[in-house]
């Protein structure tokens, strides 16, 4: 869904969504199943299937799983074998259960674990396309102008890296820079037709665990390395109510609730300095939304829709960043980091129960008109909208605060067509968009 979707999908959507539909068990029908495989190289296979199994005459079940594996991409120069592997796994529990008619309701669990070696970073030399001067990645080679390779300088022998792209200098071994990613959930969809609308209600928890192991100073020796940890726990509940009536007025009300807790931590070692800094920090996101859409057909060819979502967000976060002692350790954990003597954590920013309220109104207004069965042409404005974000990277008390909300109107027109019974699709878009507080994560690195 290409664009701010400020209606339906309205949180957090300034630059557009992506909707996952899982294949559903089917009440009534008859026990099947389904596979699909994939082989490469670098030892790589994906298996994907599924099977669905008749429950008498209301319900029915489907059991679904997912294994990729793939071997590492990355030549490691320094300790030989290779790098960045896939190992990851998921199964998902689907019943669905319509008792009569007019009633339906679709549970689903659904579990996921990725352990793989994670990414490594490369530094390379480049020429800045404005001053032509060279920005350089010591110590590595030194190719641009300007440049100088400091570990030959040093007299340490280096060989040349940029000439292959797949080949990297880690001081991590494959499984020593590890990234678990650990996830399960439940979910409920009810649906209940009363004649002219339909009530649904869609219900969801998420629990979430994430370690990532991370040599991010791209050397042979540990110069920086850093261990994150997050533990996202999310409920979403959403009310719809929909039109079954007259297909020249078609509409859909909602009402939309969300609240995720979040602690999650980032320490960076920097191991030549025995020093290391990161952030810790427990969030508390809570989203209400209100939202309506209409659909007119004003002829038969011209239809014009029109929607309005109101949205209040508030967000509280108790946020500390540390300074400590690497202790000679090539990584550093926060419980390390709270409870060792010898690492001798400080803090430095402290910042407690900073809160942030932000009301919004979004939406959007469209028109279509069919030239003809196989041709359309149409104008929209959409306005989309993001929630304030606390500055989760801040190493001084005053960038330790919150970014106003990202908002962004979208004006576009365009034609949507099919030739040859639909053998040729042919579309084309024009498109303006305008931000007000555009939201940008950046790197210093110094």
């Amino acid at each position: 869904l290409k664009g701010p979707q400020g209606t339906l999908y309205g949180r957090n959507t300034t630059g557009g969504a992506v909707k996952f539909v899982s294949r559903k068990p089917e009440v009534g029908g008859d026990v099947s199943g389904d596979f699909y495989g994939e082989v490469g190289n670098y030892n790589y296979y994906k298996a994907e299937g599924g099977v669905a199994l008749p429950l008498g005459d209301i319900a029915a079940a489907r059991l679904s799983g997912l294994i990729v594996k793939r071997g590492g991409v990355y030549r490691d120069y320094v300790n030989g074998g290779r790098l960045i592997d896939k190992d990851m796994k998921a199964v998902r529990l689907q019943l669905k259960i319509e008792p009569t008619d007019s009633f339906s309701a679709l549970l689903m669990a659904t579990y996921g674990k990725n352990d793989s070696d994670d990414v490594r970073y490369k530094r390379i030399d480049y020429t800045n396309a404005q001053t032509l001067v060279g920005e350089c990645a010591n110590p590595s080679v030194g190719s641009a102008p300007g440049c100088t390779n400091l570990a030959t300088a040093f007299g340490f022998a280096l060989p040349e890296l940029n000439t292959d792209i797949y080949q990297l200098q880690s001081f991590a071994r494959r499984g020593q820079s590890p990234v678990t990613i650990e996830v399960y959930g439940l979910s409920a969809n009810l649906d209940y037709d009363f004649g002219p609308v339909t009530l649904s209600s869609v219900t969801s928890y998420y629990h979430g665990k994430t370690t990532d192991y991370s040599d991010v100073g791209t050397s042979s020796v540990n110069l920086a390395s850093q261990l994150s940890t997050g533990r996202p726990r999310q409920f979403g509940q959403e009310f719809r109510l929909a039109t079954n009536g007259d297909p020249r007025f078609r509409w859909l009300l909602g009402a939309f609730y969300f609240d995720e807790k979040l602690f999650a931590t980032q320490m960076i070692n920097i191991l030549p300095f025995g020093i290391g800094f990161g952030p810790a920090y427990d969030q508390r996101t809570r989203s209400k939304a209100l939202f309506a859409e209409g659909t007119y057909r004003v002829t038969p060819q011209l239809d014009l829709t029109v929607g309005l979502r109101y949205s209040h967000d508030r967000k509280r976060i108790d946020y500390t960043y540390y300074n400590f002692k690497s202790a000679g350790r090539d990584f550093v954990s926060y419980d390390e980091v709270l409870t060792d003597p010898i690492v001798a954590a400080t803090r430095g920013v402290v910042v407690n129960g900073a809160v942030d309220r932000t009301s919004n109104v979004s939406g959007r207004v469209s028109l279509s008109y069919k030239l003809n069965p196989d041709m359309m042409i149409y104008a929209s404005a959409n306005r989309g909208y993001k929630a304030a974000e606390f500055n989760l990277g801040a190493s001084r008390q005053s960038a330790a605060a919150y970014v106003a909300p990202e908002r962004v109107d979208q004006f576009e027109l365009g034609v949507k067509s099919q030739f040859l019974n639909r053998a040729v699709t042919f579309n084309l878009a024009g498109y303006y968009y305008k931000y007000k507080n555009k939201q940008e994560t950046v790197f210093n690195t110094g």
